[in-house]
């Protein structure tokens, strides 16, 4: 009768020392990176968000980009996504769930630090959302304009004396002569010659130009190496350098309203601008609305500004303007 009330009390107590472990949520890891520590001001940098945890894994990201970063980084930074979410099995019946962001800096930092908004998570057999926060992230934002003060400045330096000046010896003089001649002479031939090698062939018509970009970008989106939003930013810096070439109409400086009335003053037909129209408004929904366009799109996107491009460059009987 003792040793049947011994096992009773063993086992009772393995049973209440087991249900805390029980009860406890299964682990979710968060990460956080970005592709580089330090970038330009004018430059953007890859942010990359990760949960690993027990599948089915679930993350509840706000519909506001912005509001995945916290009240004071979104004041510093401005985040659009790169792409949509992908979900990874893993062993042991975990999953690993994983986003990519692009983030902008709106001011110079020596040292930004990037901090997130809790995001709710849930994880395996646990219904019960959770919320999870990320690692923050510390960026050195460059700048190449830098603060000028007047007291930074040196003061004015006073006259000194000069030592008496001896006359040179003609000889010396002579032979200091003839060696600077022929280094002079020996750096004529040198420059002469590294130019000759570095030659460059000349540049490609407008057309031409433009139309092997967009072949390249062609090609990088089949390979999946650039994302929609890139593409789109590509295309528009492509039309907009193919104008001002072919065209002479400072595209790159202006906005698209003020291209297409420039265009309109040039007396372009209204076939050319209306499809000029809409290649760049779609880009710029895709840089300033985060209307990113999908692979698919992004290929439209490229084959549309070609056919433009090409119509365009042989409007005047095929031949480009002189260089």
């Amino acid at each position: 009768m003792r040793n049947l009330l011994v096992c009773v009390l063993v086992a009772g107590w393995f049973l209440l020392a087991g249900a805390p472990a029980r009860a406890q949520p299964a682990e979710v890891v968060p990460s956080a990176g970005v592709d580089r520590n330090s970038i330009r001001l004018s430059e953007s940098a890859r942010l990359r968000l990760a949960l690993e945890g027990p599948a089915p894994l679930r993350v509840d990201l706000p519909a506001e980009p912005e509001k995945i970063l916290s009240p004071e980084a979104a004041g510093a930074w401005r985040i659009r996504p790169a792409g949509a979410a992908a979900v990874t099995p893993l062993a042991e019946g975990r999953e690993r769930w994983e986003r990519t962001f692009r983030l902008d800096p709106w001011d110079p930092a020596e040292k930004a630090v990037i901090t997130f908004a809790p995001v709710k998570v849930t994880a395996g057999t646990d219904l019960n959302p959770r919320e999870v926060n990320w690692p923050a992230i510390e960026v050195r934002v460059q700048t190449t304009i830098g603060e000028t003060k007047a007291e930074n400045a040196r003061p004015v330096t006073g006259i000194e004396d000069l030592p008496p000046v001896t006359p040179p010896n003609p000889a010396v003089v002579g032979w200091q002569m003839a060696a600077g001649l022929g280094s002079v002479f020996a750096t004529m031939v040198v420059v002469v010659l590294v130019r000759r090698a570095r030659a460059k062939p000349p540049p490609l018509p407008p057309g031409e130009w433009a139309v092997r970009e967009l072949d390249r970008l062609d090609r990088a989106l089949a390979a999946v190496g650039v994302t929609g939003g890139d593409a789109a930013d590509r295309v528009a810096a492509v039309v907009r350098e193919f104008v001002e070439r072919r065209h002479g109409l400072p595209a790159p400086k202006l906005t698209t309203t003020e291209l297409l009335v420039e265009c309109e003053g040039a007396a372009w037909p209204v076939e050319r601008t209306e499809p000029l129209r809409e290649i760049l408004v779609r880009c710029d929904r895709a840089k300033f609305a985060g209307d990113v366009p999908d692979a698919v799109e992004a290929g439209a996107l490229v084959d549309t500004a070609r056919c433009w491009i090409m119509a365009a460059g042989s409007a005047s009987g095929g031949r480009e303007p002189p260089e």
